[in-house]
């Protein structure tokens, strides 16, 4: 059973038994850089020593990612120590973009997917476990 939903001011998130992240964004949110910092500040809060962690960030209604946000997601050593796989899950145009241009601009560190399904994510990410 998964962990409570912890808020964020552009969404929320909970831990997974399995240690994974289950991040969800708020719908028609432009997720600003101090989104961003504390969406990785709780990640490594509710980790604690499972860093680094599998997360799934549904960003299916984000409407937006400032610029800041999007240059600390692909830069900051913090976020590539927390995470070690990202499943990015889509639903609108807009976050299809957002998400194609992470993915393509970023040079991930860490493995890093793009789903337009969330159980295909989710067995992506548990794929491990098997």
């Amino acid at each position: 059973m998964p962990g409570p939903w912890h808020d964020l001011a552009d969404g929320r998130m909970r831990l997974h038994p399995d240690g994974i992240i289950e991040v969800h964004h708020a719908e028609g949110v432009v997720q600003t850089l101090d989104d961003a910092k504390a969406q990785i500040a709780m990640m490594r809060q509710l980790g604690g020593d499972r860093l680094p962690l599998r997360a799934i960030v549904v960003i299916g209604g984000l409407n937006g990612q400032a610029f800041a946000a999007r240059r600390f997601f692909m830069n900051d050593d913090l976020v590539w120590s927390t995470l070690s796989r990202v499943a990015l899950v889509v639903g609108s145009p807009v976050s299809r973009v957002i998400g194609g241009m992470f993915i393509g601009l970023a040079q991930p560190r860490v493995s890093l997917r793009l789903f337009s399904s969330e159980t295909a994510a989710w067995d992506w990410l548990r794929e491990l476990d098997e």
